[in-house]
């Protein structure tokens, strides 16, 4: 088991999904994809409480639904907005406990990465 910050997760999950489309030893295909599940469940989570932030401080319209910037964006009260930001980022802080080992280096082989994506996979693997 590792722990990490949903923000760890949010930063790096495209990143092994990347990762999983190359072929791998098969043992290193096995735990990237059982990483990959796990991380899944808690943006999942993540995404519910989000929502759910977003839903206490957004501005809404005579209709009850949100107002929207033309980007698409929620519109969030602007006497709330530094709550709403407060909250978020206690939110990306939060430490979960996952269910997998770290991933070793040596696993990983010959893949390239550009140094800000082994920053954001830094958490999860163990040299």
């Amino acid at each position: 088991m590792i722990q990490v910050t949903l923000n760890d997760i949010l930063n790096s999950i495209s990143i092994f999904r990347e990762i999983s489309m190359k072929v791998l030893p098969v043992k290193t295909a096995f735990r990237v994809a059982r990483l990959i599940r796990e991380l899944d469940k808690e943006n999942a989570t993540f995404d519910e409480s989000r929502r759910k932030i977003i839903e206490m401080y957004a501005e809404r319209d005579e209709d009850g639904n949100y107002k929207q910037t033309d980007e698409g964006n929620v519109i969030i009260q602007q006497d709330k907005a530094k709550e709403c930001n407060e909250a978020m980022v206690d939110l990306l802080n939060t430490t979960v406990e996952i269910n997998v080992d770290k991933l070793n280096l040596d696993d990983l082989g010959d893949i390239e990465l550009a140094p800000t994506q082994a920053l954001a996979m830094e958490a999860f693997i163990e040299e």
